[in-house]
């Protein structure tokens, strides 16, 4: 994917120029630059850091049971590997991955979580979240009930829970293994999915030891660290398998939510869009629309019926377009009350319209209708999902931002000492003049102070204006809360008296802060855009307070120029700063925001859960006539007193909340003249330190070393020279004989660096290649042809290559044609390949007379092990095998 390859080349960039520095700093002589250059440096380890790339892009469908998601992800795949029989009871998370040898893995629960669910039981066996122990114990009996009723025989074979739980009830949560031995064959898979059904089957006891299930294969769609996860239904019966689905989408880069064709959003349905609203994850969701076909067919069964002409598919998919954006549109009429809807409202409208809708049928892909059934188009649209996405773009940005910094800031750095080396000038009047400068910069400084100190008092007022309004909002939102208290009440006092006697109520205060949250945050949210509007308007005024300040640095510029020396870019360094601020203020303000935003459902705390438990005894020990009037007195009394509990928590944490996003706002405003002032005085710090360096430097030698140690530096920061190529490797610019041998673990030897002298005037290549079976091969191939692509004189390359089996050699043949048109095509050079299944030598030809014979080939690479270890595209940064590379004169 684009976004990766960029990312990754950034890291690689970063990772040079981190490498160069490191050894340029050797050379340094004065300590004061070399505390700048190890600054520099520094900086390249945090954007390193921070850059780091996920080693999977990871994918979840998401819907109610009854959508057709394991249908869904068949189809996806291209592969039978979720199971359509699982029900809302069997249902566990299935994570679907790349491996070239198919298993897999079935993580089970472990007996810490077993033993809980087993005091659950013994507490109540009705209690939702001891199903598993219920379920072991009454399995024998449940399926002598199914075979009663049955029509058909069902084998009963009775089971020991016992001995079950010995068996595969481990202390650290044992992983079984499945392998499919003959995945190449139709009865391997079949006998593959089979094993793996005894664990998601409601027929058989091991689904309820059964905590994830990971299922790994070579199908292409995974090939590229995709992970596909098929996650339990939105309405499941289990709360807390609804929350691990919960928990999971706050970690991956693309949701596929399915809703079922015809039908109308459900209550979970709305309430899916709404969380992702609220925790800004609609950029990465696809509406995927399942069951289109039965849609069709129904309205042409109904134009028929009124005798009219059937439709097409393509009215009736813009017709079902229409009523699902009618649909999202409710929902959000539902999340907003009428003051929210104009100005604001339209902030969430544009979101919920870009919301991208795809129509699906797993029927008329089994029939063949592979195009129409709109699985092609999903494939594409996830791979835009993916290179769109922006944390990761974020992450590029940023990191060619900081690489591009760096350089500008060590090249003026360069220049300037380079320029001040070279001028000749009166020390005594140049420092006269320089504290002239900062006498009159500090005049200027302070006045610009005071001027900031006024915008600064203003922002204050009004944010303190905009305290009544928070209160109201704040109060607001604790009605909106018992709003939401009151539905719960209401659904639990309908409640049959003996579901009450069982415990089986109050489910939703396991969720209540997540309900709580999507109810109020609009509200939250337009209460700290309301913050946030003053502090914008500081930055503004500040901005334009700074074009005084402007007119007067610039004077001082042209002051400083004096007896041939640069002038001092107080003014670089002003702008410089001033981007960097409002940037990084605006971003972090949006931050705090939004994790303010995301994260409201905090505030609940343990002290309701124990309230309801205490609550659920009471009502457990009501008997006798009334019993249900008597119980709903319990009920209600309960849900009073935690309404009561919740408003005071609510209001504190949002009082909290907001009072410390204003106390954010504050420092940032305080902050902005001392970060200025400092900025601007470094920039004639700095020309101190380098009029010093001047003077201390007596000879001519000492001259020359410095003037070749800042040559090399601007060298390596305008891309021109490595410091990091194998200094014992002799290689000229005019190609000569040699010999080169690698050693194991070495770096610094790039192809460019091993061949690039002694291809460059070829016209003709010819290369004997063996190995070009798997992907890292291919890859090794394609950097050498971007080499050759960037030797004006080549013409044409031919490749001699071993043969392959068919599995092998279409992929292979596929990644060889890929470089021919997508590289070598661009670049007017004829590429041939064809395969001996005789051939073992590994050599590079030229029609100019080298002749290249390395014992290994092209393959002097170690693999790269994980996405993060640099060398992928920058392959002076690999780790080499130990090789041997003979080049000579063919004779």
């Amino acid at each position: 994917m684009k976004i990766i390859e960029k990312l990754i080349t950034l890291r690689d960039k970063a990772e040079s120029l981190r490498i160069n520095l490191t050894k340029l700093i050797d050379k340094e002589q004065q300590h004061a630059q070399k505390e700048k250059i190890n600054e520099e440096i520094e900086l390249i380890e945090k954007a390193l850091e921070n850059s780091k790339v996920p080693e999977s892009f990871r994918i979840a469908v998401v819907g109610t049971f009854k959508t057709g998601k394991s249908s869904f992800v068949n189809k996806l795949a291209g592969e039978r590997l979720a199971g359509v029989e699982t029900n809302p009871e069997t249902a566990a998370i299935s994570i679907f991955r790349y491996a070239d040898k198919p298993r897999a893995e079935v993580k089970l629960i472990s007996s810490n979580e077993w033993a809980k669910m087993e005091e659950l039981y013994d507490e109540n066996p009705n209690h939702p979240e001891a199903y598993r122990v219920a379920g072991l114990k009454t399995f024998n009996d449940d399926i002598a009930k199914q075979q009663k009723k049955s029509t058909h025989s069902i084998k009963l074979e009775k089971i020991d829970p016992e001995t079950m739980i010995k068996t595969w009830i481990k202390k650290e949560s044992y992983v079984h293994v499945i392998q499919a031995d003959k995945w190449d064959t139709k009865q391997g898979k079949q006998l593959f999915r089979k094993e793996i059904r005894k664990f998601t089957s409601s027929r058989n006891p091991l689904h309820y030891f059964v905590k994830e299930l990971s299922i790994y294969t070579p199908v292409s769609l995974f090939r590229d660290h995709v992970e596909l996860i098929d996650t339990p239904g939105l309405n499941d019966t289990q709360l807390y398998r609804g929350q691990l689905t919960e928990d999971l989408l706050a970690e991956v880069d693309a949701i596929l939510f399915l809703t079922r064709s015809g039908a109308s959003f459900s209550q979970y349905d709305k309430e899916f869009i709404v969380r992702q609203l609220r925790k800004k994850r609609l950029r990465h969701l696809r509406l995927v629309v399942t069951q289109v076909d039965t849609t069709y067919e129904a309205a042409k069964h109904d134009a028929i019926e009124d005798d009219e002409d059937p439709p097409s598919f393509s009215e009736v998919q813009a017709k079902e377009e229409e009523r699902l954006r009618s649909e999202i549109s409710k929902t959000l009429d539902e999340l907003l009350d009428d003051s929210d809807k104009d100005e604001d409202g339209y902030y969430y409208m544009e979101q919920l319209d870009d919301l991208k809708i795809h129509f699906t049928s797993s029927r008329w892909f089994d029939d063949g209708k592979i195009d129409e059934s709109g699985i092609p188009a999903i494939k594409e649209a996830l791979f835009e999902v993916l290179s769109e996405n922006y944390h990761l773009n974020h992450l590029a940005d940023n990191l060619d931002l900081t690489i591009d910094a760096i350089r500008n800031r060590l090249r003026n750095l360069f220049k300037e000492r380079r320029s001040i080396i070279e001028a000749e000038f009166d020390p005594q009047k140049v420092t006269n003049n320089m504290e002239e400068i900062e006498k009159k910069l500090l005049i200027h400084l302070d006045s610009f102070e005071n001027k900031i100190k006024e915008l600064i008092e203003a922002h204050e007022a009004d944010q303190e204006s905009l305290h009544e309004l928070m209160d109201a909002n704040i109060s607001r939102m604790q009605l909106m809360a018992r709003a939401v208290l009151s539905e719960a009440e209401k659904s639990d006092i309908s409640r049959h008296w003996k579901s009450r006697r069982h415990g089986y109520w109050g489910s939703y205060l396991s969720i209540l802060g997540e309900k709580v949250a999507d109810k109020v945050f609009p509200v939250m949210e337009i209460s700290l855009k309301r913050k946030i509007n003053p502090f914008a308007e500081f930055l503004d005024l500040a901005s334009n307070s700074l074009d005084g300040l402007q007119n007067e640095i610039l004077k001082l510029e042209n002051e400083s120029a004096i007896q041939g020396l640069p002038k001092i870019e107080f003014s670089e360094a002003k702008e410089r700063f001033m981007k960097s601020y409002i940037d990084g203020m605006k971003e972090q303000v949006n931050n705090e925001k939004d994790a303010i935003v995301e994260i409201l459902e905090e505030f609940a705390t343990g002290e309701l859960r124990e309230k309801l438990t205490d609550a659920k005894d009471d009502v457990s020990d009501v008997w006798g006539r009334g019993t249900t009037i008597r119980q709903n007195e319990v009920v209600s009394s309960f849900y009073e007193d935690i309404g009561n509990i919740l408003l005071k928590a609510l209001g504190q944490y949002l009082s909290k909340r907001i009072e410390a996003f204003s106390s954010s706002l504050s420092k940032s405003t305080n902050s902005l003249y001392p970060k200025l002032r400092l900025s601007v005085q470094s920039v004639l710090d700095n020309r101190k330190h380098l009029i010093q360096e001047h003077l201390r430097i007596q000879t001519d030698e000492a001259r020359k070393q410095l003037e070749k140690y800042l040559e090399s530096g601007l060298n390596i920061l305008d891309g021109k020279i490595q410091l990091l190529d194998n200094s014992d490797v002799n290689i000229k610019e005019k190609p000569e004989e040699i010999e080169i041998d690698i050693k194991e673990g070495e770096t610094g030897y790039s192809y460019e660096m091993i061949f690039g002298s002694y291809i460059e005037n070829a016209t003709e290549i010819f290369i004997k290649e063996p190995y070009l079976r798997i992907q890292y091969q291919l890859e090794n191939f394609n950097h050498f042809c971007s080499l050759a692509a960037r030797c004006p004189k080549i013409k044409v390359i031919k490749l001699v290559t071993g043969s392959l089996n068919m599995t092998n050699k279409d992929f292979s043949d596929s990644y060889l044609e890929d470089i021919h048109k997508r590289l070598l095509e661009n670049y007017s050079i004829q590429f041939t390949w064809n395969r001996d299944s005789k051939l073992h030598t590994r050599e590079i030809q030229t029609d100019d007379g080298w002749l290249i014979i390395s014992d290994r080939g092209l393959d002097i690479y170690k693999k790269v092990e994980n996405r993060n270890e640099f060398g992928h595209f920058d392959l002076s940064l690999r780790k080499c095998k130990q090789t041997k590379v003979h080049i000579r004169k063919k004779l």
